[in-house]
């Protein structure tokens, strides 16, 4: 879709000298069934295979685990569907998980909990449905997450 070029051109595509990626933040906000939850899949799996960042963690959160889990279905969906993703990855449902043992990074939903989501080192941060959040506490709670990182990345979604 046209929109994913734009955003992902602007967020992958614009760098510092240092090559590290000059976006930090992005918000994005589409209608229902434009393919955010699949684009977001996407990138949590560049972000695990092809970010160059050892020991990435990544971490997918909404206003409950249920919604996202809807990222990490879609994700684990491709990977199962790529035999080279699928010899790479280790897709773990019962801890709704996916781990790369070579670069020693994993992508994993988190829970609603605001309390819980203190203390991690976030490498990417990808919030679905922002607007269903009850309140700010766990968006504040994982916001400077990233702070330790070379090129952390959190990206909000959320239907318009």
């Amino acid at each position: 879709m046209p929109w994913q070029k734009n955003v992902l051109g602007n967020i992958f595509g614009r760098v510092k000298p240092d090559k590290t990626r000059q976006a930090r933040v992005g918000y994005i906000e589409l209608p229902k069934k434009q393919g955010k939850s699949t684009t977001l899949a996407g990138i949590a799996l560049y972000g695990l295979v092809a970010d160059g960042e050892q020991g990435a963690e990544i971490y997918g959160a909404a206003a409950d685990r249920e919604q996202a889990g809807i990222i990490y279905r879609e994700a684990a969906s491709m990977v199962r569907s790529s035999p080279a993703l699928s010899r790479r990855l280790e897709v773990i449902d019962s801890r709704k998980t996916i781990i790369d043992r070579r670069t020693n990074s994993f992508y994993r939903v988190l829970s609603a909990d605001a309390f819980r989501a203190e203390g991690l080192n976030i490498h990417m941060l990808l919030f679905d449905e922002l607007h269903a959040q009850r309140d700010r506490r766990l968006w504040d709670a994982l916001r400077y997450g990233g702070a330790a990182r070379r090129q952390p990345l959190i990206l909000s979604i959320t239907t318009a």
